[in-house]
């Protein structure tokens, strides 16, 4: 028989503990629990003294958790919101929905595979996914998060490093076989004319002038081994990446983007020339939206990948 009263601490001080540890703050805390900030406090103390650790080191008004205060809120805020999930499904609510957006790319390549496992998790809700290449189509203050590109300084969000953007030729190895080449540095337009003419470069429309294809890619990196290339138009760059997993010829891939074909082997990297745009991928959420417990847990898990 499970002991849980005997084990477990108060359901109460597991409350006030995890709104303490995610505000940083006993006084934030008490608001947020409509309490006084001695009440928080008091619970804490009676916590930690139920588990003989010290969750937090005080620092005068500095609250900062201690690396077993650290562990402690990681698994109790998702064993609390695994309770209220589970007390709203009880009462015949439905679990709580979140509102995702991104442009095709990054929705196809990246975001589809970690929004399935984040559905399949214990501490999944319902996940409605926006896409669309239109920026103003996605920066909408009705999306809980938005998948954004650029320098990480929309007005009005608070955006996360996710990943930045390095753009590097990549090719199924199906594709490359039957070319019998690995390096594209070492090939010269004039003494490889023949080979050249066989490589297909999978191009697309730039839908924005920050947008990096073939021919940007060739400008900024000064290479001439594709002068001599055919180009296959693509409508955009997820199809472009779609073409190369599917041996029609070489695309410009984005590390971060295309990581999972990478590490799966089903594309890989073609030589060693790759361009730093100096832009990036960012999570961003609106400034002044509170993010739900589900929304930050699917935050926190999105950041991790």
């Amino acid at each position: 028989m499970k002991k849980y009263r005997r084990q477990l601490p108060s359901l109460d001080a597991l409350v006030f503990f995890e709104a303490a540890a995610r505000n940083n703050s006993f006084t934030h805390a008490s608001t947020e629990l409509y309490v006084t900030q001695a009440a928080v406090s008091k619970r804490i103390r009676e916590l930690e003294s139920r588990l003989g650790v010290a969750l937090f080191q005080r620092d005068g008004r500095k609250l900062v958790l201690t690396d077993v205060g650290r562990r402690l809120h990681e698994r109790s805020s998702m064993a609390l919101e695994y309770l209220e999930d589970a007390c709203r499904l009880a009462s015949g609510e439905e679990l709580e929905s979140i509102r995702i957006a991104a442009n095709s790319a990054v929705s196809l390549l990246w975001l589809a595979p970690r929004i399935r496992d984040f559905g399949l998790s214990e501490y999944s809700a319902n996940v409605n996914m926006f896409t669309s290449d239109i920026l103003g189509d996605t920066m909408i203050p009705e999306n809980d998060l938005v998948i954004t590109y650029g320098y990480g300084d929309t007005p009005g969000w608070i955006s996360e490093l996710l990943f930045e953007e390095t753009m590097v030729p990549v090719a199924s190895p199906a594709y490359l076989e039957t070319l019998n080449i690995n390096n594209l540095d070492n090939l010269s337009l004039n003494e490889n004319v023949t080979l050249l003419k066989k490589l297909t470069l999978l191009e697309y429309e730039r839908l924005a002038p920050d947008w990096i294809n073939w021919q940007i890619w060739t400008d900024k990196t000064g290479t001439t081994n594709f002068q001599g290339c055919s180009r296959e138009p693509c409508r955009n760059y997820a199809q472009a990446i779609g073409a190369a997993l599917n041996a029609k010829g070489l695309a410009l891939g984005s590390r971060g983007l295309i990581d999972d074909e990478l590490n799966s082997g089903r594309l890989c990297v073609v030589g060693d020339i790759e361009l730093s745009s100096g832009r990036a991928y960012y999570l961003s959420h609106p400034r002044k939206k509170s993010l739900s417990p589900a929304t930050e847990m699917l935050r926190q898990k999105l950041l991790s990948n």
